[in-house]
């Protein structure tokens, strides 16, 4: 196991100081490959130990009648490591133990143990106190890589093998103290050397001020000052020949940095992200390196290593230059503008990386590689997207030639708002878009064939991905990157807010989907989800709560790494997750408890149906209901989430979530009561026929205090019923409704229903001439006068000669205007006279004896009217 482990890590040092290859880039792929080959092979070694049995706090296995802890499974705190286990001793803390165990404070490792493995403590953040016992002999790569709050750290005599990039990222450890009688490794001042002090393998990042490098060291180790920010200056021997990559790399203080003339090979990354760097001055008789006004080259001038990060302004590349090494500007951020001369063939990876004030870089027109439009960097043929300079602002068109957009072309450039991608783009490289923090939307059309890791992350204003419907390769829902068939979710755009659900049927969620996402609150995950990649719910600082539909998945890394007020939660019969609330992947745990909501909820209703929405914080569950007074069973009647049913009033509706068979919370219960309803108002007078060019009605309601609200207009046919915004009724209840007209009235009463609407039409009504005429001698009516509406009445009795018209008597109504009441005419033969009267039971009682009734004449007001 042991030399599998270094091999696997000198393959990334390997790739780390490979010059022709784009670092960074290749340093995430290879630990994402690792990172499963290495599981691949510890687990196919370990199955020689037996299996993985649990003791308490722990799971160990057991070999040769010796006992491996392989994984701590304890709340941390103070914890004291088992001398023995099952009566066996325990010889190796296994292969990421205790990683990323937060809880751990403080830890006291028995005697008995003799390895430390790979990963065993990496992450233990808050671990402050432990010792390594004199019987340890080895201790594995990364062992304590990421504990960062271990101030020191004492190497014993026994130990014989320390592992690469073991107190890596320890930001607050001052002093690394080796016992003196080791025979392999020392220390200088808190620093670690190799035993003969050739070799400098490690200064701790607390150190600060002035280092003075012991004379004799040859060999200064990769990443061997690696975020030393407090140092000021470091003193390198005459006797310094190899320095390692990334040994300065985060040294953020340093300011000038010497290269004496040893020197005879200088690794990759060596000064990144040393932002106070001014110059890097090389000794004159170094046969291998050289320096011009600060800047570091190999000895014939040919290829730029690196550009210190406090260049100010422009900076000329110079003529004969032809390789610009990756990372070689990276971090200059007071540079504006950089020209590339004719000789340049070869620009490594991110070579221009981090430069947030470089607004153009322009390349010679005669350079036969290279080229340049709008101070943006390309190919010479413009397919390849190289480079958008980090100080470019607002929109960008891509150029319609360009097919590749490299990896980290458009990183940093935090000032573009917008950037238009043409349709023969078919590659978007790793980390394209990355630090993009004001893009906000970006459309990805159908001829792109490969998106990139990362290409979208630390883009905490894009609310989202747009994915061209043709394209074979990709898709998008409500703006979140899936592949084609939805089965991996690859980005959620950062500028995403509130809730989210991952939709049914994706698999797997890619490695940092979700990081950054910081206005997310709320992320539902269906159970079709069995993977989540490194880091996938990373930095969502308002996350509160993720909830898991299934059993627990495989997760690789720290998927939650700074997303500190996040709980998990899952389904109390679900697979594979702990007890609440024991922590799963350094989160705090809870049951998933669903909670259903009705629209609209039970009350009062005047409606005979209701169509009720139901619906449940949860996805992926059943919701059953009845309508009949019991509880749900697995047999009822069921709707998913934001289904639709319609009950009866009255009703009393229940429902209860269930899933798998098994239902998950209280029953939730609404009565859907019948309304009483307020009184119809009533008229007075209610329509009908009326005198005048207006009639003033009272409108009145059964129950004092009602709130009435009318409308009215003019014509015969009514207009819009009344709402609570209509006019409402005067103190004096009168409306004045036009003739002809019509009104309308609608009354409210608290707790109860609205009325219905009373409607009533009104009509005037037009006087006729009464005509009036004399008998003169007829032997029908003898010398007595008659009065008729009739104008056929009128013009017969006026062609005999006994009758006389003597013209329009008065004015009168043919039908009945309100208040009005009829006159009535009768005929008696015997004395041959009419008789007219208003009394009906006059009109009646002379009917049923000689007169003659001749019914309603006209209408007429009587005198108290």
């Amino acid at each position: 196991m042991i030399n599998i482990s270094n091999k696997i890590d000198r393959m990334v040092c390997a790739f780390a100081s490979d010059k022709t290859k784009k670092r960074e880039v290749m340093n995430m792929r290879v630990k994402s490959i690792l990172t499963l080959v290495i599981v691949l092979l510890l687990g196919l070694l370990s199955s020689n130990q037996g299996f993985a049995e649990t003791w308490g706090d722990y799971e160990y296995s057991e070999s040769g009648g010796e006992v491996t802890i392989t994984k701590y499974i304890g709340s941390g705190g103070d914890v004291n490591i088992p001398s023995a286990i099952a009566g066996k001793p325990v010889t190796e803390i296994g292969y990421a133990a205790f990683v990323d165990c937060r809880s751990l404070t403080n830890l006291t490792i028995p005697s008995s143990v003799k390895e430390i493995g790979r990963y065993a403590f990496s992450g233990c953040s808050n671990l402050t106190n432990f010792a390594i016992p004199s019987s340890v002999i080895h201790i594995d790569n990364s062992a304590f890589r990421g504990c960062s709050s271990l101030t020191s750290v004492t190497i014993p005599s026994s130990v014989t093998y320390l592992g690469l990039f073991n107190f890596w990222e320890c930001g607050q450890l001052e002093s690394i103290i080796v016992d003196a009688s080791n025979a392999h490794y020392s220390s200088q001042d808190g620093v670690l050397y190799n035993k003969s002090k050739t070799s400098l393998i490690l200064c701790p990042e607390r150190k600060t001020g002035s280092l003075i490098i012991p004379n004799g060291v040859t060999d200064i180790e990769d990443s061997a000052f690696r975020g030393c920010s407090g140092l000021t200056s470091v003193t390198i021997p005459s006797s310094v020949a190899n320095i390692g990559d990334y040994a300065f790399n985060g040294c953020s203080s340093l300011t000038n940095f010497t290269i004496l003339f040893n020197v005879t090979s200088i690794g990759s990354e060596v000064f990144g992200d040393c932002g106070q760097l001014e110059s890097i001055f090389v000794d004159a008789s170094n046969a291998h390196y050289s320096s011009i006004e600060g800047v570091l080259y190999t000895k014939n001038k040919t290829t730029l290593i690196r550009c210190p990060a406090r260049k100010i302004g422009f900076f000329a590349i110079p003529e004969g230059v032809t390789d610009i090494e990756g990372s070689a500007f990276r971090g200059c951020n007071s540079l504006t503008c950089v020209t590339i001369p004719s000789s340049v063939t070869n620009i490594e990876y991110n070579a221009f990386g981090d430069c947030g004030q470089l607004e153009s870089i322009f390349v010679d027109d005669s350079n036969a590689h290279y080229t340049s439009i709008t101070g943006v960097l390309y190919n010479k043929s413009t397919t390849n997207l190289i480079r958008c300079p980090g100080g470019k602002t607002g929109s960008f068109t891509i150029p319609d030639d360009v097919t590749d957009i490299e990896d980290s072309a458009f990183s940093g450039c935090r000032g573009l708002n917008n950037v238009t991608l043409h349709s023969n783009v078919a590659s978007i490289g790793y980390f394209a878009f990355m630090g993009c923090t004001s893009l906000t939307r970006i459309t990805i059309p159908s001829s792109v064939t490969y998106i990139g890791p990362s290409a979208f992350d630390n883009c905490d204003q894009l609310e989202s991905i747009i994915v061209d419907a043709s394209n074979a390769h990709y898709a998008s829902t409500d703006g979140v990157l899936y592949t084609k068939d939805k089965s991996i979710l690859i980005r959620c755009p950062g500028g995403k807010t509130g809730s989210f659900t991952i939709p049914k049927g994706v698999i797997r969620i890619e490695d940092s989907a979700f990081r950054g996402c910081i206005a997310l609150t709320h992320i539902t995950t269906p159970s079709s989800v069995t993977y989540i990649d490194r880091g996938a719910f990373s930095l969502c600082g308002s996350l509160t709560n993720i909830a898991f539909c299934g059993d627990a998945p495989f997760v690789v890394g720290d998927s939650f790494d700074g997303s500190t007020n996040a709980v998990v939660c899952f389904f109390e019969h679900a697979i594979g997750w702990p007890t609440p609330p024991d922590p799963w992947e350094e989160r705090p745990t809870a049951y998933l408890i669903p909670s259903l909501v009705f629209w609209p909820d039970g009350g009062l209703y005047i409606v005979s149906n209701v169509q009720v929405t139901i619906s449940c914080n949860i996805a992926e569950i059943t919701i059953r209901y009845t309508t009949d007074g019991t509880d749900p069973t697995v047999a009822s009647e069921s709707k998913v989430s934001g289904g639709k049913l319609t009950v009866p009033v009255p009703v009393r509706l229940k429902a209860q979530c269930w899933k798998d068979g098994v239902n998950l919370g209280a029953v939730k219960t609404a009565d859907y009561i019948a309304a009483p309803r307020a009184p119809t108002p009533s008229f007075s007078p209610d329509g009908g026929k009326h005198v005048g060019s207006s009639v003033n009605v009272r409108v009145t309601c059964d129950i004092l205090g009602a709130r009435i609200c009318y409308t009215s207009g003019s014509g015969t046919t009514p207009g819009d019923d009344p709402t609570r915004s209509s006019s409402m009724l005067n103190a004096e209840g009168i409306v004045t409704v036009p003739l002809p007209g019509w009104l309308k009235a609608k009354a409210w009463i608290d707790d109860m229903s609205p009325s219905f609407v009373q409607t009533a039409v009104y009509e005037p009504i037009i006087a006729s001439p009464v005509h009036r005429l004399y008998s003169i001698g007829a032997p029908e009516s003898t010398y007595t006068h008659l009065w008729t509406l009739s104008e056929t009445e009128r013009d017969v009795l006026d062609s005999w000669p006994s009758w006389r018209y003597e013209g329009i008597a008065w004015y009168a109504y043919p039908s009945q205007p309100a208040g009005a009441v009829p006159l009535y005419r009768l005929y008696e033969p015997n004395i041959q006279r009419h008789l007219y009267t208003m009394d009906t039971t006059e009109y009646e009682v002379l009917g049923n004896k000689t007169w003659n009734q001749e019914g309603i004449q006209y209408y007429v007001y009587p005198n108290n009217a």
